[in-house]
């Protein structure tokens, strides 16, 4: 009985003292291999915006700690973003710390500890060509954990910075926190961006100010391919130079698209506001609209190839047989439902388009409906919806005729008699749509429904 506990408690003894040098070997396999694969997409051209080669990868592996030194050069694209690097290559060091023992636990910056990973802290030193300064080690703090699967999660942060872009335009940010997460092959990959405060100054039009300002990035190409944006600001507020204040709260932008191995391709896009304060009023909405089946698959090389050659129609022609190539018979456009909310106002949006097939060339389309072979979309208001955005409407484009014969010597008058007027031709406006069949009410709310088939349109059953 004692041998065998002596040879369970020896056996848990070496493990424990084995397992971070047996660590430290799987790390600086995923290393190696998650610097190949980025060596091998950024020289792709699948991925144009930047490319990186490696020149050599030194590891001085110990058994509880190791350190690497990374070198190597990143040559920029011509995209403006890369402006301030040398198109023959910039020279790059990392040099890391690897911690693989004795304990088995491990802290991240965010997240509370980890059985069986591998903790890296990083410096990164880059020549940078801005003007005639040189910035050697970038002043980023870079953690990363890598666990025993080999799954890497990087966590960035960037001190505050304020940068002239022009003469008129500059713009100052606080402490920036990135994280990413990838697997050793790359084939999926999250980002995701964090930012306190964000301050856009333009001498001639205003200031733009967001705040928590987070961005999130997904993409997958194991398998089907996935890729997912979202954008989301706590409050943003622009101040125009004449004082006008415009304020935006909870905004979100969602971007998905997938794809199958088929190539066809699925996209959708929603937007949400919590609240927009103008000086028009308080609104607050929804958006969205996918598009399914899209055939990106019937592209090929010579679609991307440019003729120098082409006259303006055959450009045009060219540009409608790639759209049609895209879009196949199967492909549908739809509306989500939209809300729009003005004060205790909403209205909600829902539709349908189907492309029409065969398009007609670029020298026949005189508008939208030429390319549309369905449309219905269905729209349901409440009543002071409508009645809100048609007055604001009527201030706008009607001011002068509606008030021209309004007393503007008496200013107590003279709103009274705006917004007498308003009231009598938003009444009117409506009634007449009533009338002519474009509204239908049902206790207190409006419906209208519109639908256009076989070159016909037709507004609540009535045809046009």
């Amino acid at each position: 009985m004692k041998r065998s506990a002596f040879l369970v408690i020896g056996f848990l003894v070496a493990f424990i003292v084995g397992l971070p040098y047996f660590m430290g070997i799987v790390a600086q396999k995923n290393i190696n291999r998650v610097l190949m694969e980025l060596q091998e997409k950024t020289n792709n051209k699948r991925y144009p915006s930047v490319q990186i080669d490696f020149d050599s990868i030194e590891f001085n592996r110990g058994w509880f700690t190791s350190d690497v030194k990374i070198s190597g050069k990143v040559f920029p694209s011509q995209s403006k973003w890369f402006s301030s690097l040398d198109e023959k290559g910039n020279n790059f060091v990392i040099k890391s710390s690897l911690k693989h023992g004795p304990l088995l636990f491990v802290y991240d910056m965010r997240h509370a500890s980890k059985l069986g990973s591998v903790l890296v802290n990083s410096n990164i030193s880059l020549d940078i060509k801005n003007g005639q300064s040189k910035i050697e080690q970038l002043p980023i703090e870079a953690i990363t954990d890598i666990s025993v699967f080999g799954y890497f999660t990087h966590f960035l942060k960037f001190p505050g910075h304020k940068e002239k872009l022009n003469s008129l335009l500059s713009i100052e940010w606080l402490d920036t926190d990135i994280e990413i997460s990838h697997s050793r092959e790359i084939n999926n990959f999250d980002l995701e961006l964090d930012v306190d405060n964000v301050q856009l100054s333009h001498l001639i039009l205003g200031q733009l100010i967001l705040k928590d300002l987070n961005i999130h990035k997904a993409f997958s190409n194991k398998g089907d391919a996935f890729v997912a944006s979202q954008l989301i600001i706590d409050e943003a507020s622009f101040v125009s130079i004449t004082g006008h204040n415009t304020t935006l709260e909870e905004f979100s932008l969602e971007i998905m698209m997938s794809s199958d191995q088929n190539q066809l391709t699925d996209i959708f896009v929603f937007l949400n506001v919590d609240k927009l304060h103008s000086f028009a009023g308080d609104f607050a909405g929804t958006f969205g609209i996918k598009l399914n089946n899209l055939n990106f698959a019937a592209l090929d090389k010579s679609d991307s190839d440019s003729t120098n050659s082409m006259t303006d129609d055959e450009h045009g022609l060219k540009g409608f047989n790639t759209i049609k190539k895209i879009i196949t018979k199967e492909t549908n456009i739809i509306i989500e439902p939209f809300k729009l909310g003005a004060h205790d106002g909403k209205a909600e949006l829902n539709g349908k388009i189907k492309p029409k097939f065969p398009w007609p060339n670029a020298k026949e389309v005189t508008n939208l409906w030429n390319l549309t072979e369905r449309v219905n979309f269905v729209l349901v208001s409440s009543k002071s919806m409508i009645e809100g955005l048609a007055k604001y409407a009527l201030k706008i484009i009607e001011r002068d005729k509606l008030l021209k014969r309004a007393d503007h010597s008496n200013p107590v008058a003279f709103l009274k008699e705006k917004a007498k007027i308003t009231q009598q031709q938003v009444n009117a406006a409506i009634q007449k749509w009533q009338k002519d069949g474009f509204l239908k009410i049902d206790d207190d709310q409006y419906y209208l429904e519109f639908s256009y088939a076989n070159n016909i349109f037709n507004i609540n059953g009535n045809n046009l």
